[in-house]
């Protein structure tokens, strides 16, 4: 994108977020260390989501939401995208053209010698939060579109075809695995499990991909079991996954975080991985 977006159309949302990430925030220093960032995505949080931090510091929703439409679109590198990546080989014709027909042609012809198809258009993802990426045969990808369709295609082949599933993803990310998931089934309930920062930013992506579904956001309303059954996209600070109750959920999946966690951190949630789902 040439320039930033602000649309005062989503405040509304944005404000339910905003309220949800003020309370997760307040209530993050009183958790246990198991549930904290790391010291590495501390330092990290503090300077490159600095805009989202100052938006919380002044209480200011217009700004806050401001980051919430141009995460995708950022000058600092979040973490959850490669954004700055793009941006930078843009900017001449040689690198646009590695970029073009190095990077992302040899990421397509991996995805579809893993995924067995041609259809691109199932890579097709929304631009909300002013997304960076590229058009195949006009549907836009990012760079992590082709393996996380490959592994929601995995996911999906594990899900019950009969009754709901409950979905974890733990350290979603601004919710890419999620939208690639949920876009094609039906009757499932998808709960993100992520540090305040991420959260917004999934809560805001997944609930303008998919607006016609009844979403949960922390502090709403207090997380029980009926939370599970009554909402489709749910948004849950870490320490809450000691409430998710036992082998309630078909699939937990983690793609990254858990490799960068301190190793009693990442004991703690295999713990609870392995007490609460089917399959990881």
């Amino acid at each position: 994108p040439s320039k930033n977006i602000f649309e005062k159309n989503d405040l509304d949302l944005a404000s339910r977020i905003f309220e949800s990430f003020k309370l997760i925030k307040s209530e993050q220093q009183k958790k246990s260390d198991l549930y904290r960032p790391s010291s590495m995505w501390q330092d990290h949080i503090d300077n490159d989501f600095s805009f989202m931090k100052k938006s919380f510091e002044d209480n200011n929703l217009e700004s806050f939401l401001f980051f919430l439409q141009n995460f995708g679109n950022w000058d600092k590198y979040l973490g959850i995208e490669n954004q700055t990546y793009i941006k930078n080989y843009s900017k001449n014709f040689f690198l646009k053209r590695f970029l073009s027909d190095e990077i992302f042609y040899g990421q397509m012809m991996l995805w579809k010698y893993f995924s067995q198809s041609k259809n691109i258009k199932s890579l097709n993802l929304p631009r909300f939060g002013n997304q960076n990426g590229a058009y195949i045969d006009e549907n836009f990808v990012v760079l992590g579109s082709f393996f996380t369709d490959i592994y929601a295609k995995t996911v999906k082949n594990i899900l019950k075809k009969s009754s709901e599933n409950i979905i974890v993803d733990l350290g979603g990310g601004y919710g890419r695995f999620g939208y690639y998931t949920l876009k094609d089934t039906y009757n499932n309930c998808f709960v993100d499990i992520d540090i305040p920062e991420n959260l917004a930013l999934a809560s805001y992506y997944l609930s303008k991909c998919f607006p016609d579904k009844k979403n949960f956001f922390y502090g709403e309303n207090k997380f029980s079991i009926e939370t599970l059954k009554n909402y489709d996209l749910i948004f849950l600070p870490p320490w809450e996954i000691e409430n998710i109750p036992d082998n309630s959920t078909q699939v937990v999946i983690n793609t990254n975080s858990l490799g960068e966690m301190e190793p009693m951190v990442a004991k703690n949630y295999l713990k609870h991985i392995h007490r609460i789902s089917k399959y990881f």
